[in-house]
Formats: C-alpha cells, sequence, structure tokens
C-alpha cells in the first residue's frame, strides 16, 4: 500500500491541475452532448488509474439489479495524463473519443467470429469514435483540433506504431483519423498514403510503395519527400525486376539505409525492353524529384545511382555516374555515405571493365572506418576476391568475415564466399575464424499475385475493379457498417475483403486460381533468394519452405461460410489445404491475439 500512495503522491506531485473533480466535470461537460446507449446505466462512473500504461478506456462492467445490464464507466491511466503532461484538452479529446465508443454502444457491440474480419469492424468503430467525439467537443464549445493534434501525437510518439501500424493493427494510423475528423483532410490522407508508402517499402514491395506515394502526391503535391521516394521505389523496382543472370553479373547496389533492395528478378536471360521501360520510368521519377528537391543529397545520390545502374552501360552514362559519386564522396556527412556511394561508384567502374579500381575503391574507404556494409563486403568477397593485393588484404579479410558472420548460410554465394574467405586467409596469413550459423527472417507479406496483377493491402479495391470489371458478387458483414464488403471475381477464384471508398480499401485478398501466390521476402537485403507459396503446389513443397507446426488454424469467411485455414501470425498470410494441396492463398492482417490457440 506504502508503494502505491507514493506513486499516486508523484503523480499528483506532477499533474496536480488534472484531478478526479476534473475527469467527472469533463464527462458531464461532453456527456450532455452525445446519447445515452439504451442498454447502459448511467450517470457514467469515473476511475483515475494509477499504472504507467498510456491509455484511457470507456467500459461498462456488469449489474444484477434493474432493467439495465451494464454500467457505464470512464478509467482514464496516470500514464496517459503523463504522455499529454498533463495537457487538460489532449486528455478531454481522449476522453471524448472514449464516451463516444459509450454512445455507440461499442464496449457490448457484436463481434465477427473471423479475427481479420474482427479487425477490421474495430479499424470502423475507431474511425466513428473520433468522428462523434469530435462532433460533442464542437457541440460542448471546444475545438476539435485538440483531437486532430491528439492523433498526430500519437502517431510521433510510436504508440500508433506510425510505419507497421497501416498493415497489422486493428486501429487506423493517426493520419487516416486526423483525416476522417478534419474539415481539410487532404493533407492528412497524403500523410497516410506516404506512411503506406513506407511500410510497403520495409516489406520490399516496390510498386505498390510507388502506387501510395503516388496517391499522396494526387492529395498534397507539396510533399517534396513523397517524390523523393516515388523516385527510389520505382529504381528498386526497376532493379528488383531485372533478369537475375544480370544482376549476378553487376556489383550488388546499396539504396541506403532503412529502405533495401530486393535480389530476386525474372527467368530472362537478357536484358527487355521491359527493363528499360521500368529504368527510363525510374529516371523521369528522379528527375522530377530534383526539381522539387534540388538541394537534397538523396536525389544526387539516386540519379547517380540510375546512371551506374544503365541497363546497356552505357559508357558516358555510367562515367557520368562515378564522376557524380565522386562529388558526393567529397561531401559526404557520414561513413555510412562514405561506404554507400563508395560501393555505388565501384558498380559503376566494374561496368567499365575496371574491377581493380572498384576493389581498390571500395578497400581504400572500408579501410579507415569501423562502419559495416553488407553490400560492399558481398561485393568483395563474390566478385572482387581475386582482385584482392598484399595492401588491402587486411581489410578485404575483416569485411568478408563480417558478411559471413551477419548473413544467412541459405544465401546462394555463401558458400562460394566461404571459399574466397579461406583462400585470401590462406594466401596471406590470416587466421580461419569459426562462424556460427545466422538466421533468416522473412518480411510481413502484404501483397498476393494473380496472373500478372499484385494486389496490395491497403490500395483502392478499385484497382481490382479496373482490372477484373466490376465484381460478379458481393457480401455484407455487418448490418451496421454496410460497407465493409467481400467482392468476388472470376467465378469465385478472387475474393477481396474490405472497404470500397475509403482509406481502409483492401483489407484481405485471397485467391483459389491457379499460379496465384505469395512471395516471402527475406528481411536480409543481401540474401537473394526469395520464397514463393502458391495455389496448386503440394504439401511437402510447401513444408520445404514453411513449418506448418508454426501455423494456427484459423477461420476465414468465403462467401458467407467458414473454411478453416493454415496462417502464419507473424507474415500475416496462410493457405487452404485440401488433400495435400494447397488450393488458396491469403494475405490479411489477422487480430492475431484473438487467433483461437
Amino acid at each position: 500500500m506504502g508503494a502505491t500512495c507514493v506513486a499516486l503522491l508523484s503523480f499528483c506531485s506532477a499533474f496536480a491541475e488534472f484531478t478526479m473533480s476534473d475527469l467527472e466535470k469533463m464527462v458531464a461537460e461532453l456527456d450532455s452532448h452525445l446519447p445515452h446507449y439504451k442498454e447502459y446505466q448511467y450517470p457514467i462512473l469515473c476511475e483515475i488509474r494509477t499504472t504507467d500504461v498510456v491509455n484511457a478506456s470507456a467500459t461498462v462492467v456488469p449489474i444484477e439489479d434493474g432493467d439495465k445490464k451494464w454500467q457505464a464507466k470512464m478509467v482514464v491511466n496516470t500514464g496517459l495524463v503523463e504522455f499529454c503532461k498533463g495537457d487538460i484538452k489532449l486528455i478531454r479529446a481522449v476522453v471524448a473519443h472514449e464516451l463516444a465508443h459509450l454512445s455507440k454502444g461499442h464496449p457490448t457491440s457484436g463481434r465477427f467470429k473471423p479475427g481479420d474480419l474482427n479487425a477490421l469492424f474495430l479499424r470502423q468503430l475507431e474511425l466513428e469514435a473520433d468522428a462523434v467525439g469530435a462532433a460533442a467537443m464542437i457541440a460542448a464549445g471546444f475545438d476539435k483540433a485538440d483531437m486532430i493534434k491528439l492523433l498526430r501525437k500519437l502517431d510521433e510518439s510510436g504508440k500508433e506504431s506510425p510505419l507497421m501500424h497501416n498493415i497489422g493493427a486493428d486501429h487506423p494510423t493517426g493520419f487516416s483519423r486526423a483525416a476522417a475528423v478534419d474539415d481539410n483532410p487532404m493533407v492528412w490522407r497524403s500523410l497516410a498514403e506516404f506512411q503506406l508508402g513506407n511500410a510497403f517499402m520495409e516489406n520490399r514491395r516496390y510498386a505498390a510503395a510507388a502506387a501510395a506515394y503516388d496517391r499522396a502526391i494526387e492529395k498534397e503535391s507539396k510533399l517534396k519527400e513523397a517524390y523523393t521516394n516515388k523516385a527510389q521505389a520505382l529504381l528498386m523496382d526497376y532493379y528488383d525486376k531485372l533478369p537475375q543472370r544480370i544482376k549476378q553479373q553487376w556489383f550488388r547496389p546499396d539504396f541506403g539505409p532503412v529502405i533495401q533492395d530486393s535480389p530476386l528478378g525474372s527467368r530472362a536471360i537478357v536484358l527487355e525492353d521491359a527493363d528499360r521501360a521500368r529504368h527510363a520510368k525510374a529516371v523521369e521519377a528522379i528527375n522530377l524529384a530534383a526539381t522539387k528537391n534540388s538541394d537534397d543529397n538523396r536525389v544526387k545520390d539516386l540519379k547517380a545511382l540510375s546512371q551506374v545502374l544503365d541497363p546497356d552501360g552505357n559508357a558516358t552514362t555510367v562515367a557520368a555516374g562515378i564522376t557524380a559519386y565522386e562529388g558526393l564522396m567529397k561531401k559526404a556527412m557520414t561513413d555510412a555515405d562514405k561506404l554507400r556511394y563508395a560501393n555505388n561508384m565501384a558498380i559503376g567502374y566494374q561496368r567499365a571493365n575496371e574491377l581493380t579500381k572498384a576493389i581498390q575503391v571500395m578497400a581504400k574507404t572500408q579501410e579507415p572506418i569501423s562502419v559495416y556494409n553488407p553490400y560492399l563486403a558481398l561485393n568483395m568477397g563474390s566478385k572482387g576476391a581475386t582482385q584482392v593485393t598484399q595492401d588491402i588484404a587486411s581489410t578485404a579479410v575483416s569485411v568478408i568475415q563480417t558478411w559471413l558472420q551477419n548473413s544467412s548460410r541459405a544465401h546462394p554465394d555463401y558458400a562460394a564466399i566461404k571459399k574466397s574467405y579461406e583462400d585470401l586467409c590462406k594466401k596471406y596469413g590470416y587466421k580461419v575464424a569459426d562462424l556460427t550459423p545466422f538466421p533468416t527472417y522473412l518480411c510481413q507479406a502484404t501483397t498476393l499475385v494473380v496472373g500478372d496483377d499484385e494486389f496490395s493491402l491497403f490500395e483502392p479495391i478499385r484497382k481490382a475493379i479496373d482490372v477484373f470489371g466490376s465484381a460478379t458478387k458481393a457480401f455484407f458483414f455487418n448490418e451496421t457498417y454496410k460497407d465493409v464488403k467481400e467482392y468476388i471475381w472470376n467465378d469465385q477464384q478472387l475474393h477481396i475483403l474490405g472497404v470500397l471508398d475509403q482509406d481502409l480499401g483492401i483489407y484481405r485478398v485471397t485467391s483459389y486460381g491457379e499460379g496465384s501466390k505469395v512471395i516471402l521476402k527475406p528481411r536480409d537485403g543481401a540474401l537473394d533468394k526469395d520464397y514463393v507459396i502458391q495455389v496448386g503446389m503440394s504439401k511437402s513443397e510447401l513444408e520445404g519452405i514453411l513449418n506448418l507446426k508454426g501455423s494456427v488454424e484459423v477461420p476465414f469467411v468465403r462467401s458467407g461460410s467458414l473454411e478453416t485455414w493454415n496462417y502464419w501470425p507473424n507474415l500475416m498470410m496462410g493457405v487452404c489445404l485440401k488433400d495435400d494441396q494447397v488450393i488458396g492463398v491469403t494475405v490479411s492482417p489477422y487480430d492475431w491475439d484473438k487467433i483461437p490457440r
């Protein structure tokens, strides 16, 4: 009891301006402008709960006597007040949102059995509570801008997981919620699309990312960062889809921190016109980004990289890229930038048939720097080991050893690089280190490929309509939220769950069509291997990629009925098995906290 009292006194000392009396007054002011839910007992009970958890909740507690079943209650944690720094306006916005949940009967409203539908339903409840709460604030004489400020603060603090919150949570992002409340929502909608693009980039879905950045630009053309991010996404998409044989010949580019490139390309042997078209599209986007961000070194880096990655290796273009990187190297602010520039400059030298110079540039730049660059190490170990001379041997051995220690043995070049490392050690008298295996981690799935088309989570459903025409069937899932539908095309083969005309867009995409697939990408950008889960593969082929024991059985709704699927919550994807064969694949941000175990 003593520790609790000390904590309470400490809290009261820090935020003496917010008391139980303040909470009760706040609730009364707002509640008078909200309709009471018929099944709840009023007035609303209030409680300030001493805990570090940043939260507040409008809840109900069961009661035995009287006509009502539930007593309405408002709880505010001290952790929330501390998060708001005692700002009464922000606290009021939280309380208004929570009271709106009570007013609409959300605490006891029905839930869907399948968790993915439940998560989508909860997203809509949050948007509704924001709108109703903001209206109550206005009616009570307060500024709903406080609600927008709160939502922005949640995004900035990470309480709403600003990057991945788009993909896997049962609450919309703060940006999406602010757009729904604000009278001028376009900036917020633009930022929500920008955020979604970042989420796709992290999951290495570059075409989907570029489309999201495009939508951000359409909604707010002044969002300069979106132009640069789109340019980078398109350049990475170009490289991603190059023929594997071509990429095996070139040094691996480093596209920069945070955003990583994808190694898997097409099965073509030579460059095709489609590759050149993708490169031209990326160059066009880079040039446009340069007009919006003329002094941005990131744009200059992308332009130089596009030049050394010229599909046909035009000598003048590649030389221009090398010269640009020489200039960037002289002005580099960090060691990480220097290594990236050196690595990408080496691509230019390699393509100009100056392999020895390429290795020298990488090694001499790395020599005084302790920062590790996996692409530089990979290039030195896989294609440059034969060019290592005595003066750079120590550096080469060190960086290649570091790559081996931080890379998965699943990498196709691992054995060859390990041999190069051992040969260098033997040649120059260095001890061979004992190396332990490094696990392979996979990105979450966000896209399902159907034929030649990709459908990504939270993209507009209208994309599918543009491809396949109007849905042949559509099913409602809730009487209250009739805009949540399952859309069906191709004679029941393609199912998309979501909201047609809201930012929520696609929330689940499922296909039973032969060859439809989910491509799982390693988080390690230097790992030149992707994993394909597709309709038609055998159970044994599936188990060669994923451990079925690591999945959970979950119910999915198909045309109003339930199917049992094997679902991997950490990957956000699942398969439907029948007669030891995959007959369906799905990508969905399932509410895995509620998955039956």
